[in-house]
């Protein structure tokens, strides 16, 4: 951990952070293409039991796809992120773009 309390960070990565309101979800992931659209692996949590979901990934700096999993089946786009992209199954995948913390 770095002095701060947050993680130490190479030159090469950044931080992604993840925000969606569910007022009604028991849970919240967030997949996409930096863990391979794996649903369960990336938790987001309500810690003020307000219904905003977070969480603060580290990642390589770079362009990756993603969408929330609410409840461990609906699909949903973020429509706060930067872009929003078609994908192949007619659906939109939001964008966020991580860029390195230090240069």
């Amino acid at each position: 951990m770095a002095r701060g309390g947050g993680p130490e960070l190479s030159e090469h990565e950044g931080l992604a952070q993840f925000v969606g309101r569910f007022p009604d979800a028991q849970s919240v992931h967030v997949v996409g293409s930096f863990n391979d659209w794996r649903p369960r692996s990336l938790p987001l949590e309500d810690q003020n039991h307000d219904g905003v979901w977070r969480t603060t990934v580290v990642l390589p700096a770079g362009i990756y796809e993603y969408m929330f999993v609410v409840d461990g089946e609906r699909w949903v786009p973020d429509h706060l992120a930067e872009r929003l992209v078609a994908d192949e199954f007619g659906r939109e995948n939001s964008v966020v773009i991580v860029r390195p913390v230090r240069r």
